[in-house]
């Protein structure tokens, strides 16, 4: 899971949001607003024909993850994907979740 708790105004929110994600174990890669802005919410987790899972994300999005961040993606899953959109993230401000939303 990718959060930027920069964004979020309440610290308790902040607080419980932690402590629930905790408390089931899950993988949590915290970015900053500068990263939310560079695409690196917009990644995606995609289930591949084994039944394993991968990520699909932008060039520009995997690039502005720091090495901590990303060994934290790898982890959590088989294989990630990245793919050159960076016309499509330049001309209409979109990332893979909204390419990968329009096959559906």
């Amino acid at each position: 899971m990718i959060v930027c708790f920069e964004a979020f105004e309440s610290e308790t929110t902040v607080d419980e949001l932690r402590t629930q994600w905790k408390k089931q174990e899950r993988t949590v890669v915290e970015i900053t607003i500068e990263q939310m802005k560079r695409f690196c919410a917009q990644i995606q987790e995609i289930q591949k024909p084994n039944g394993g899972l991968a990520i699909v994300g932008s060039e520009t999005a995997l690039n502005s993850f720091t090495e901590d961040q990303l060994q934290k993606l790898h982890g959590s899953v088989e294989a990630i994907h990245r793919v050159d959109i960076s016309l499509i993230e330049k001309l209409t401000g979109r990332g893979v979740i909204a390419l990968l939303t329009q096959l559906f």
